[in-house]
């Protein structure tokens, strides 16, 4: 029953906010920070800490994730003014970062808990 229920919710919510006009759903600071956090982060050196080992990688200004191999094929976007989603094919990984920008934490790929920050 809480499945139906979760289910016929998502069915009344999901169309008003596919028709809703951007402008509307979005605070105009919020649209601002949203942009300034994208172009922080477009060609910024990261460390990617997972599994006992550090990984650098790096935003490219063109949306893919430059210097770690394993990434070569991975794309970012900005998904809020604190949230960047990492799309690996049918994989997507949420970036979760703090107030100063400089660490996120995240669930890698397989669900081990991770976390990166700025490299110094």
């Amino acid at each position: 029953m809480k499945t139906i229920k979760h289910v016929i919710l998502s069915l009344a919510i999901v169309p008003s906010l596919l028709q809703a006009d951007p402008k509307e759903r979005f605070e105009p600071e919020e649209i601002v920070e949203t942009i300034a956090f994208a172009d922080r982060l477009a060609g910024s050196k990261w460390i990617y800490h997972w599994r006992d080992r550090d990984y650098e990688f790096r935003f490219n200004e063109n949306g893919s994730i430059g210097i770690l191999d394993g990434w070569s094929n991975v794309k970012w976007v900005v998904a809020g003014k604190e949230d960047v989603i990492l799309e690996g094919g049918a994989h997507k990984m949420l970036l979760h970062f703090n107030e100063q920008k400089n660490a996120f934490y995240t669930r890698d790929w397989d669900g081990t808990k991770s976390d990166g920050r700025l490299a110094r």
